[in-house]
């Protein structure tokens, strides 16, 4: 009786042990990153330092005889244009370099654009207690920092499947994670750190169709769309004519707008002077009903912002 327990405790053991074994790799192809940046000033809307971007795998290319999945990067970063007045404006996207995923050994590689080196990016080889090491990631260079050492080992459900989950002791506010197949909760090349003044964070990881990491809900696992992915007609430009204004210019804005958009006029300290919705495209701007100084006109459409400065004799 006692050789059938040990023998029926052996059988269902071993699958068990092989299952939490077995290494999430990276995608193949179309994986999405979708992070944001801020520091604490922009939390509190008094500062620029903030992006909101992604990354995509999209295709190959050998380096150095290797075949690497190419990384493609595109999003927004946030703006000042004038005292106390900020806008968002896209980058538009472009191959930053390749990841390799050696999934034999369970470590990740990154090489970036205009190199033949790469350099460690992540290691999912660790063991509780483990100092994380030295990597294109965590980079005891990059600043002062504490080491950051590896304290509890779990798993997170990622769509069908569950992949390790390694807690960081001392990264960020003591909440971040690396996650095989993912990267960790920073995104996937950000710097780990012990910083909290300003911080990165993975709203959504998606594998194909699938959204397998969403940290607050699904619509931060949309694209973000460039300006070049624009259809011609859609470009907006404004222009004013002629700037200086001595007398009367006249405001031309080209382009398809949004069903609400609108125009805000700020004076060079931040005040808002004039604000109108969906006004027309052509209008006259009068030198007699401004002072004489520096002004910003920024048009708001579908997210996006442009910004024109503009001087009253």
């Amino acid at each position: 009786m006692k050789l059938f327990i040990v023998f029926v405790i052996l059988l269902f053991t071993f699958p068990i042990i092989s299952t939490a074994q077995k290494y999430n790799p990276f995608p193949d192809s179309l994986g999405f990153w979708r992070v944001e940046y801020h520091d604490i000033d922009c939390l509190m809307g008094g500062s620029a330092f903030c992006e909101d971007y992604q990354y995509l795998l999209k295709g190959d290319t050998v380096i150095s005889s290797k075949s690497y999945k190419k990384i493609y990067m595109k999003g927004m970063h946030r703006y000042q244009i004038a005292s106390n007045v900020y806008g968002w404006s896209h980058w538009d996207s472009s191959y930053i370099g390749g990841l390799f995923d050696d999934t034999l050994n369970k470590r990740v590689y990154y090489v970036p654009k205009n190199s033949i080196n790469d350099t460690l990016l992540y290691d999912f080889n660790l063991n509780v207690g483990d100092t994380l090491p030295q990597s294109y990631s965590y980079d005891i260079s990059y600043g002062v920092q504490d080491t950051i050492i590896i304290d509890t080992i779990d798993s997170i459900q990622i769509g069908n499947i569950f992949a390790k989950r390694f807690h960081l002791d001392r990264a960020g506010f003591g909440k971040e994670y690396l996650i095989e197949g993912i990267g960790s909760t920073l995104g996937l090349l950000e710097r780990i750190t012990s910083f909290f003044e300003h911080s990165y964070s993975l709203e959504c990881f998606r594998n194909g169709n699938l959204a397998g990491f969403v940290k607050y809900d699904t619509t931060t696992c949309d694209l973000i769309v460039g300006r070049s992915e624009l259809t011609r007609e859609n470009d907006t430009r404004i222009s004013i004519n002629p700037n200086p204004i001595t007398g009367t210019s006249l405001l031309n804005i080209e382009g398809n707008l949004t069903e609400n958009y609108s125009v805000v006029i700020f004076n060079s300290f931040g005040q808002k002077i004039i604000e109108l919705t969906n006004p027309n495209k052509q209008a006259t701007i009068r030198s007699k009903d401004f002072t004489s100084g520096l002004y910003f006109l920024v048009l708001y459409s579908d997210g996006d912002t442009e910004a024109i400065k503009f001087v009253v004799n």
